[in-house]
């Protein structure tokens, strides 16, 4: 492909779709021009995203290197034991600049909330 993107990107895949053929996944470092890094989750498909830290189960692979090659990244890869939300959390850390209180009262900017939390959404059938 020939164009690429200027943006710092974290892509996490599942294991499970990795073995079934979406090995792509790790390609998508290539496209992406900025500082991206790649975990691959080793849970299954829906485990492999909501899987929460203190999970004694929990494991996932990350390499320095970003080659296009799903078995070359997979040569690369360090297993990590635990869930990869502290990695990320980690990754963002080093990006997002200091923490910020949280405003007491939501609006700002001469916006006004339209409805009370959670919002009428949850009503909705």
């Amino acid at each position: 492909m020939s164009w690429k993107t200027k943006h710092t990107i974290w892509i996490q895949a599942a294991v499970l779709l990795f073995v079934l053929g979406a090995t792509d996944s790790p390609v998508s470092t290539q496209l992406l021009g900025g500082d991206s890094r790649f975990v691959l989750s080793t849970s299954g498909h829906i485990a492999a995203l909501v899987n929460p830290p203190g999970n004694p189960k929990a494991s996932y692979q990350t390499s320095k290197d970003n080659p296009a090659d799903a078995q070359a990244w997979l040569k690369t890869a360090e297993m990590r034991q635990g869930s990869w939300w502290p990695d990320l959390a980690a990754w963002l850390g080093e990006r997002c600049g200091p923490e910020k209180r949280a405003p007491a009262r939501l609006g700002g900017g001469g916006l006004r909330p339209l409805v009370e939390a959670p919002g009428t959404y949850v009503f909705d059938s």
